[in-house]
């Protein structure tokens, strides 16, 4: 609970969504890469795992429907996409709580209390939420206790406003801008920076469906 409140009261205070991320906090970690590692060309190698990889795509649209000389030499994704709406991925359970959390000004949403509280009913009989186990990891790719340590320490909460602009990754074209002006995956196609695109055949978010049709 302690975790908790300080996590509400920095979401309270920086309210974020993907955009900012892709405004403040890439530029500001790449910018440390770069001062630490001093590359020649001043261009980075660049992977990332689901946000991650979100983001890297949205930012190589954004320099491409813009003309700009990229900062990265190459990216690597992880089970990411910038369109889930020909997939059947089970990031459509999070849609649900995006309504409500609007309707009653909800600032974030405890996704980590969430599976923090589940997690007896999945992992020990009767099992009434086992369902929810393949979608932290496949079927016996981690050892119970890890698959535990991860449920508990891995998820967190969600500002609302991220879960707002996220859902747009559904809707024709997928993902957004905060205004819905922009549509990020309509403009990767004019950046010249290689990809390198992995997807994972039991991956139950990002299956291979989403990430074939980035582009």
């Amino acid at each position: 609970m302690d975790d908790f409140q300080k996590q509400l009261d920095l979401i309270l205070k920086y309210n974020w969504d993907v955009d900012h991320y892709l405004e403040e906090d890439v530029p500001a970690a790449m910018e440390y890469v770069r001062t630490q590692c001093k590359p020649k060309d001043d261009r980075l190698l660049a992977i990332g795992h689901s946000m991650g990889g979100i983001l890297l795509y949205a930012m190589l649209s954004q320099n491409g429907y813009k003309g700009r000389h990229s900062e990265l030499a190459s990216i690597v994704t992880l089970g990411s996409s910038l369109d889930y709406s020909t997939s059947r991925s089970s990031l459509r359970l999070l849609l649900p709580l995006v309504d409500p959390a609007q309707a009653l000004s909800v600032p974030v949403v405890p996704l980590g209390a969430f599976m923090a509280a589940a997690f007896p009913l999945a992992s020990r009989p009767p099992y009434f939420l086992s369902w929810l186990n393949p979608q932290v990891s496949a079927q016996n790719m981690m050892r119970p206790e890890m698959l535990e340590k991860l449920v508990l320490n891995n998820f967190c909460t969600i500002p609302a406003n991220l879960l707002v602009q996220l859902r747009t990754v559904f809707q024709e074209g997928g993902l957004r801008n905060r205004n819905e002006t922009f549509i990020y995956k309509h403009h990767l196609n004019k950046s010249k920076v290689p990809i390198l695109a992995l997807a994972g055949d039991q991956d139950l978010i990002c299956p291979p469906e989403a990430v074939f049709t980035k582009l």
